[in-house]
Formats: C-alpha cells, sequence, structure tokens
C-alpha cells in the first residue's frame, strides 16, 4: 500500500489524457554513499566515501496530456563492483537494484522538468553477506524529448535522487545521480 498510493496519485493527475503509450531505455546510474558506523562508548567512526558507476535499463507505460506527461517504469540497474577501506581491511562490495519509477514532467517545448519517486529494492553484498532493503526515494530531473514523428520520440535526461538509512549500528546518507536515454512511442496520435 505505502508504493501504490504513490503511483495512484501520480497516474491519476493526468487522468483525462488524450494519449497513453511504451517507454523504454537504458540507463547509466552513479550511486554515492557515506556511511557513519555509530558507538556508543567512542568516537563515531566515518568511512571513506564510498562511488560506483553502473548500467541499467527501464521499460513502463506513459500517459500525455497537453501539459504533463507521467511515466510509470520497472527499472533495474547493476553497479560495478567496489571496494573501500575500514581500518586496515579491504571491503568489496556488489550492488544491484530494481524497483518501480514513477514520475510527472511539465512540458515546455523539449525541456521537461520532472518530479517523482522510486520505490527501490535493493540487494548489497558485502565481503559475500547479502542483505537486502526496501526504500522509497524523491527524484527531481530534466528530461530532453524530441520528436520523430507524430507518435514516436527520443528522450535523454538527469534524475537526481537522494535518501538516508538510519538504523542502531549505523547512518548512510546516498544519492543516485542517473542519465537516462530511451523511446517512447503514442498508441494515438
Amino acid at each position: 500500500m505505502k508504493v501504490l498510493f504513490p503511483i495512484l496519485i501520480l497516474f491519476f493527475l493526468t487522468s483525462c489524457a488524450a494519449k497513453y503509450g511504451i517507454v523504454a531505455g537504458a540507463q547509466m546510474p552513479t550511486y554515492e554513499e557515506k556511511t557513519t558506523i555509530d558507538n556508543l562508548f567512542s568516537p563515531d567512526v566515518s568511512l571513506g566515501p564510498y562511488k560506483t558507476d553502473g548500467t541499467g535499463f527501464h521499460i513502463g507505460i506513459s500517459e500525455e496530456t497537453n501539459w504533463l506527461l507521467t511515466k510509470i517504469s520497472y527499472y533495474q540497474n547493476t553497479y560495478d563492483e567496489a571496494t573501500y577501506e575500514l581500518e586496515s581491511s579491504t571491503i568489496k562490495t556488489d550492488l544491484k537494484e530494481s524497483g518501480l519509477m514513477a514520475t510527472t514532467a511539465f512540458k515546455l517545448w523539449w525541456f521537461q522538468p520532472l518530479f517523482g519517486f522510486k520505490y527501490v529494492n535493493r540487494e548489497y553484498s558485502n565481503n559475500d553477506v547479502l542483505e537486502d532493503d526496501s526504500y522509497l526515494l524523491w527524484t527531481l530531473g530534466m528530461d530532453i524529448e524530441i520528436p520523430l514523428s507524430k507518435r514516436f520520440y527520443i528522450y535523454g535526461g538527469y534524475h537526481y535522487s537522494s535518501g538516508s538509512n538510519v538504523n542502531f549500528i549505523y547512518d548512510t546518507d546516498f544519492t543516485v545521480t542517473t542519465m537516462v536515454m530511451g523511446l517512447r512511442y503514442n498508441f494515438s496520435e
């Protein structure tokens, strides 16, 4: 329900849409995090910044009015294996994520400033210890969409998402910046 409600709100924002379609594309995300290990009896330990690049894809549906464009997509990202140092030991990490992404963009000619959210299912492997978690991220960005015909469009853009994971052992602040590129096809003109 936590995910379904925002999806329905974004989808029904443009419920009197004239055009429905499909979207598909590739994406190149960059994941960066800073972690602080909480310690009750000594100073907190800050890990060095962890940064990794990846590749992914998205596929979904679109709904278009004269002024708004809503996209709801399934996406999946796989990041490069990365390492960082913690107290003279090397930690290898492997990160994969998938989920739903919903954005609403304001159509300003070819430019489309957008807002939305991502529901993320993350699989994080740290020295062969697997950790799964899920969270919701708000997203801001800008797409540039160029019409190739009355129904067919090509788009590219930049999306920025950030969040934090706080618990009793550690606090993590992370950002995901994503370059997207794809095609959109409307079923009607």
